[in-house]
């Protein structure tokens, strides 16, 4: 089935949801028709950026554009959405960008040296709750097609506002870039993972920062792919997680410095040498971003990107459809058990039946709730547990090679309040306090509103699977090998998928209205019925009366 014809079918199949009266009678279903209804219009091909902060999403779109243009550091820098979209290179747009606040005003910037102003979090004052988004007009990838990058503040920020906006960004999104830092996959990584697994089913994970591995020590891209690629399996597929995913291995500092001639020195060093014309050309080979651009490039010249948009929205319509039918069928049950009792005080009991059954049910469901919340508390408790230990131990082991270092000899032993100002002790506490004060603090926090947020979200899945029927997942593959290939959905299945489960509908909205009539036309009599019983018995006590009466007389 090709594109047009995959629009067209979902096109039918939202004005038939549109006729149904359930869909009227909810506004989540209308609203979420009608975004659908646009969503398919929507030519734009979007793609989110998401890491831990410190793992170069910014370098990382920096690089793809070609220009230093976003903010990056080995801190937390990204403070709201930042829109990067593609023109063309007479667009009058191209070069500028625009702020949008979140009371409504705009505010247009004819060049980018002031964007950190309105995007990071070290600019001052509230972004994050002041800002809405930022959009930047460039040309990129040597291509004309509306590609969207959305560089997003993470999951795992200490602004207030930053998982809500990413979570949108992530739902909206037609693919997801995951960048990994130096390290690898951590264990902050694999919770956020597992957060945005509810909504993304398909990872390109780039390994950036390959330029920082000590090749001498063995420690070479291959080898760290290869050690992603074991955790993967260990925390996700083998836990019987349905993750399809690629690594690839990057290194976004040498890609935006072989592309971005103002910059001098690949490293802040100061005795980082300084880079030639000559050395731009070995840095980008280095990089490895040729097979990743190219990736991208044939999946939007090719049209690919088209047929990604058409089947996110096959894959949230199916989810719609399933619960619209889970909708449905407890519509159809009521009606069933009504027209089966049809003197009143039947209907009333059993009436009273299915509340008393609704009751117990919603209580079963209330404690199962609660003990999968306490275990799942427990469980993400003793993770955090872990990773304070962990990073407590680093902290006390740094501090010992400080004190080595700083104290070699009896005599620097003596020395040493000379030289710092201060005795041993007081010196080393005040170090520790404040870098538990600067970086770990900060630190746990993150990671434990992040994995607060992490048992909320996995709770609200836990009740949705009491609400509605639960929708089959779609496998979205996504391939980097080959060029050409993209993001593909298993057709076939899907489409039957959706029409059978249109078909079901259908049935279920017919017996629904033949119930429906039956009801009325039983309550018709019902009427009828109690309004002759009514009169006949009070015009006969009359008559026997008069007849009384008249016998008398």
């Amino acid at each position: 089935m090709n594109v047009a014809q995959k629009l067209n079918k979902i096109q039918t199949i939202l004005k038939q949801m549109e006729s149904l009266k359930s869909v009227n009678e909810s506004e989540y279903l209308s609203n979420e028709i009608y975004q659908l209804s646009n969503r398919i219009s929507d030519n734009v091909f979007r793609i989110a950026v998401v890491g831990e902060f410190s793992s170069g999403k910014s370098t990382f779109i920096n690089a793809l554009i070609g220009k230093d243009i976003l903010s990056h550091a080995r801190q937390e820098t990204t403070a709201t959405i930042t829109y990067i979209q593609n023109v063309q290179v007479n667009d009058h747009r191209c070069g500028t960008g625009l702020v949008a606040f979140r009371d409504g005003r705009t505010k247009e910037l004819d060049h980018f040296e002031d964007i950190k102003t309105y995007t990071t979090a070290q600019s001052g004052g509230k972004v994050a709750e002041t800002i809405s988004s930022v959009t930047l007009f460039v040309h990129f990838l040597g291509v004309d097609e509306p590609v969207l990058l959305v560089d997003t503040p993470g999951l795992n920020g200490t602004a207030e506002h930053h998982r809500e906006i990413t979570l949108e960004e992530i739902k909206k999104a037609h693919a997801c870039f995951y960048l990994l830092d130096s390290k690898g996959i951590t264990e902050s990584d694999r919770s956020l993972i597992r957060l945005l697994i509810d909504y993304q089913n398909s990872f390109l994970f780039l390994q950036n920062s390959i330029d920082m591995l000590d090749i001498s020590e063995g420690d070479t891209p291959e080898k760290k792919i290869e050690r992603d690629e074991e955790d993967i399996q260990k925390y996700f597929i083998n836990q019987g997680i349905n993750l399809h995913h690629k690594v690839l291995g990057i290194s976004a500092l040498k890609a935006l410095a072989s592309r971005d001639t103002s910059i001098k020195k690949l490293y802040s060093d100061e005795f980082a040498k300084e880079i030639t014309e000559s050395d731009r050309p070995r840095l980008y080979q280095e990089s490895r971003f040729s097979q990743l651009e190219q990736y991208i490039e044939d999946l939007i010249t090719t049209g690919k990107y088209k047929e990604v948009i058409i089947d996110s929205v096959f894959k949230r319509l199916r989810v719609l459809l399933e619960g619209l039918l889970g909708k449905l069928d407890e519509e159809q049950q009521l009606n069933q058990a009504m027209r089966e009792h049809d003197e009143d005080t039947k209907r009333i009991q059993a009436a009273q039946d299915i509340l008393q059954k609704i009751q117990n049910t919603q209580e079963d469901r209330e404690r199962r709730i609660s003990n999968f919340v306490k275990s799942l508390s427990a469980d993400q408790r003793r993770m955090l547990e872990n990773e304070i230990k962990s990073q407590l131990q680093k902290l006390y082991e740094s501090i010992c090679d400080q004190i080595d270092c700083e104290i070699p000899n009896y005599q620097s032993y003596l020395d040493f309040s000379k030289t710092h100002g201060k005795g041993i002790s007081a010196y080393f506490s005040q170090l520790i306090e404040k870098q538990l004060k600067d970086k770990y603090t900060q630190e746990f926090i993150g990671d434990a509103n992040l994995l607060l947020h992490h048992i909320y979200e996995k709770t609200i899945a836990r009740v949705e699977t009491y609400t509605s029927r639960k929708s089959v997942p779609v496998d979205i593959h996504f391939i980097i090998d080959s060029p050409t290939e993209v993001f593909e959905m298993e057709d076939n299945e899907t489409m039957n998928a959706i029409e059978d489960t249109q078909r079901r509908i259908q049935r279920s909205k017919k017996k629904l209205e033949t119930l429906r009539t039956e009801i009325n036309e039983i309550e018709v009599r019902k009427k009828q019925q109690d309004k002759l019983n009514r009169w006949p018995k009070v015009h006969t006590i009359d008559v026997s009366a008069q007849k009384r009466a008249n016998s008398q007389h």
